[in-house]
């Protein structure tokens, strides 16, 4: 009877700490990762209804609505930019949502190509989804809904018009289309990906264990970090200002750069909080992350003109190394600091050899 008592005391501690590590887990998911999959389905069939109505009748007054809901889907997607697991792994959604960086300016090679072919039945959903993810996203919308000259005669009455805003509906019902699915399959039946989570302790067909999906989540969380350090700001700042590269900034066109990185780091902030900082004993980590999050964001809002303009001037120039050192440091925190006092390990950085 005592071995036995001695036996359930030693297997105490354990399930604690799984059943603990499933509630974060599940925490995140339900006030972070499915309300930002939810903004981001309800915000992407609002661009879609606008290109429809603009479609209709092309003018200025629903261009001007067509690029508000352009802004806002964009937002709901920088924002749970982060999650790179799920639903968002499969069928190359994250590509097919938003094809960049793009090295190879293969957005603009397949997206002329299309134009140039003009033939509607390769805007049919099946084909359309089926063909080049280049151009079945944000990246390729962009191009069309801010071009660099006028957008008077863009979108004329002429066949070229025409079937420019039929490609501009074909992009926004499949920004729409894999927006809804991602929201259905993470909490949807039996088999969804909450579902996947809630089981993980128990080891399931996606996961071994709960400790697996903590594991994954804070990969994300540094990979975003990354991201926005490498590709988003230091790519296009260059070792100089005669080697910087504007026109290598995320949305340069949309002149939404800056934007992108806040709303990134408030996706990040909200990741971080609902499943890591809500587990730690020692508030002197979460103090200086918040700090460093919070000094990141104020050099931000300090810089006041484009990114892709910002990168060639003197004095922003600087600001900006300055935020790349800001969120380095964040990055070395969740490192060096947040990983090693949750014994939850970083992984494979999807973003190496990139």
């Amino acid at each position: 009877m005592k071995k036995l008592s001695l036996l359930m005391l030693c297997l105490l501690p354990t399930t604690h700490v799984v059943a603990d590590e499933t509630r974060f887990n599940l925490m995140t998911v339900d006030n972070f990762i499915i309300p930002g999959y939810r903004s981001m389905a309800e915000s992407t069939n609002a661009l879609h209804q606008a290109a429809e109505i603009f479609c209709r009748q092309p003018d200025e007054s629903g261009l001007s609505m067509l690029h508000s809901r352009f802004h806002t889907a964009m937002d709901s997607w920088q924002r749970i930019q982060a999650i790179q697991i799920g639903p968002i792994e499969k069928r190359m959604r994250t590509f097919r949502i938003q094809f960049w960086p793009d090295k190879r300016r293969s957005v603009n090679r397949h997206l002329t190509s299309l134009l140039d072919k003009a033939e509607p039945a390769l805007l049919e959903q099946q084909r359309f989804t089926n063909g080049s993810v280049a151009v079945q996203g944000f990246s390729a919308l962009e191009r069309l809904l801010f071009p660099l000259g006028t957008v008077a005669g863009q979108f004329s009455a002429s066949p070229e018009g025409d079937f420019r805003c039929r490609l501009v509906e074909s992009i926004t019902e499949n920004l729409s289309i894999i927006s809804s699915s991602i929201l259905d399959e993470w909490q949807t039946g039996k088999s969804s990906h909450r579902q996947l989570i809630a089981t993980a302790a128990q080891g399931n067909a996606r996961y071994n264990d709960s400790s697996e999906v903590s594991a994954r989540l804070l990969n994300n969380l540094f990979t975003q970090l990354e991201r926005i350090i490498e590709q988003k700001i230091r790519r296009p700042l260059g070792k100089d200002e005669k080697h910087s590269r504007g026109k290598r900034a995320e949305s340069w066109r949309s002149g939404r750069s800056l934007r992108n990185i806040t709303l990134n780091l408030e996706g990040i902030e909200q990741l971080n909080q609902h499943a890591f900082l809500s587990r730690l004993s020692h508030p002197e980590i979460t103090t200086s992350i918040h700090h460093t999050m919070a000094e990141s964001k104020a050099i931000l809002s300090k810089i006041e003109i484009p990114l892709n303009g910002a990168v060639a001037d003197p004095t922003t120039r600087k600001q900006l190394v300055l935020l790349a050192e800001s969120i380095e440091l964040l990055k070395h925190q969740v490192i060096g600091k947040l990983a090693a006092e949750l014994d939850i390990p970083i992984g494979f950085n999807s973003l190496d050899g990139d």
